[in-house]
């Protein structure tokens, strides 16, 4: 338990910003509701917006994030190998909201440690006891 709690993985998800933080668990819930494991990225931005309003952080503008902040955050995901994003000829004809993300790193993870970090709040969306 002590190794995976100091995994490089794991240190990785507590240093995330907030907003990386939300978008890992929108990811999460919603490959958990389609049940596959690429899923659209127009459906992860609608959930994380849905997310930020139910979490909410004092410590941030009430203001819900716009498309190309959330695209930043993706970014951010994507260098770091957390989230992959379809990329390449054929995903570039598609439309961005139709294009695939997935994870990075495995699921349980993202909900333990997110879970741990965030309380029972973060658990209870994470469906982690």
């Amino acid at each position: 338990m002590k190794q995976m709690q100091n995994s490089p993985a794991a240190a990785y998800l507590r240093e995330c910003s907030y907003m990386e933080k939300v978008m890992l668990v929108a990811v999460v819930k919603v490959i958990r509701r389609e049940g596959v494991p690429e899923v659209k990225w127009g459906d992860v931005t609608y959930q994380h917006l849905g997310l930020f309003a139910t979490l909410g952080d004092v410590n941030l503008p009430p203001t819900k994030p716009t498309l190309p902040e959330l695209k930043m955050v993706l970014g951010s995901l994507m260098a770091a190998k957390v989230l992959l994003f379809e990329e390449g000829v054929l995903a570039a004809r598609k439309a961005e909201t139709e294009r695939k993300v997935q994870l990075g790193l495995e699921s349980g993870e993202i909900e333990r440690v997110l879970g741990d970090w965030g309380g029972q709040s973060w658990k209870n969306l994470l469906g982690v006891n």
